[in-house]
């Protein structure tokens, strides 16, 4: 029987979903001026520019999570130094129309499973990294978009197993699909070595590789 049907594993989802949902936001906006999350709206703005017409892996932090904090232990265990960046996800689409907000579709797994989000729901944040492939040209990137929405509907992985793409995490949500880039053992040397030496994936380490390029950074 796999682990996933397991009711260590069950019990386990259940009280990670619990952990996620635990925030502190309205305590925090009491002394941030009424902001639970630091981004702007001109930080907004600048994000549906670049966001128009482009795909990214997508990197987030938010400081009033509870998961922060236990991720970024984590994290801090296996690379020995402390993450910036707590989620990653991707643009679902490459929508060009800037002014409608509602017409941005992301897809992340969250303990809820691999969704599409909107907008608002991605960038209500502290921290926002955009990064590309170096490598990839555009048909390789619409393989790895393909692989992107083809596990839409996914369940969350709470163990973080990247052997098993059934079930997935958020690094993990990234990883399968850049993997369905025909050339990926070459396109993504260094990030497979890096997965190799700390023997798991955190998102800090899509910013720290040098297979890709860091287009646009926000952190406040």
């Amino acid at each position: 029987m796999s682990v996933y049907n397991s009711l260590f594993y069950r019990s386990w989802h259940r009280i990670t979903s619990v952990i996620s949902a635990i925030s502190w936001m309205r305590l925090y906006a009491l002394f941030n001026g009424g902001r639970q999350y630091n981004l702007t709206d001109h930080d907004h703005e600048i994000l549906k520019h670049y966001l128009a017409g482009s795909y990214y892996i997508i990197l987030i932090n938010r400081k009033t999570h509870l998961t922060t904090y236990l991720l970024g232990s984590l994290s801090f265990l296996k690379t020995g130094k402390w993450p910036k960046y707590s989620h990653a996800l991707m643009n679902a689409d490459a929508e060009e129309d800037v002014e409608d907000w509602d017409k941005f579709k992301f897809m992340e797994a969250t303990s809820i499973g691999v969704h599409y989000s909107k907008f608002l729901e991605v960038f209500n944040c502290d921290s926002v990294c955009l990064l590309k492939p170096k490598a990839l040209d555009h048909t390789e990137w619409n393989d790895v978009i393909d692989g992107l929405l083809e596990q839409n509907g996914k369940q969350y992985d709470d163990l973080f197993n990247l052997s098993d793409t059934s079930y997935v995490s958020c690094v993990e949500l990234v990883l399968d699909a850049l993997r369905k880039d025909p050339n990926y053992k070459n396109d993504f040397a260094n990030l497979e070595a890096m997965i190799n030496n700390v023997g798991n994936l955190t998102p800090q380490m899509y910013r720290d590789c040098s297979d890709f390029e860091v287009v646009l950074e926000i952190r406040r």
